[in-house]
């Protein structure tokens, strides 16, 4: 019985992430053609920094009136990078927001690619 319970959870575990990662592709497709996906997958092997970057990319920080917010787009806040109509780059992109004196940060390639290792080795370390 215990197996059996077991295997249940198991299989709704399993259902669970497929179907999220079904939906953050669907998501990634709105900013990604499919040959950018695959030229992504190509070269780094697989698309995780991408589902990484889907709900780590985006954080929001004062500006404290040291930027002049002029040059920046303006953009409502959201926490997915796709929201933005924008890629990952090998760069920061910023925006203003729509609350005064905020800025939205969409971080970089190598910061998330970091984030990401990091989080790995973390996780490697718990189950340890």
């Amino acid at each position: 019985m215990k197996k059996l319970l077991t295997l249940i959870v198991l299989l709704q575990l399993s259902f669970f992430g497929w179907s999220q990662s079904k939906k953050v592709l669907k998501e990634l497709k709105k900013v990604y053609s499919n040959e950018e996906l695959n030229a992504f997958k190509s070269e780094h092997g697989n698309l995780d920094l991408l589902f990484f970057a889907y709900d780590h990319a985006v954080y929001a920080f004062s500006n404290n009136g040291k930027k002049d917010l002029g040059d920046l787009p303006t953009a409502a806040h959201s926490t997915h990078f796709t929201d933005f109509g924008v890629k990952i780059l090998s760069y920061n992109q910023y925006f203003h927001n729509e609350t005064p004196n905020e800025i939205i940060g969409i971080k970089s390639l190598l910061v998330l690619q970091n984030e990401l290792n990091q989080s790995l080795r973390s996780n490697s370390k718990e189950r340890k």
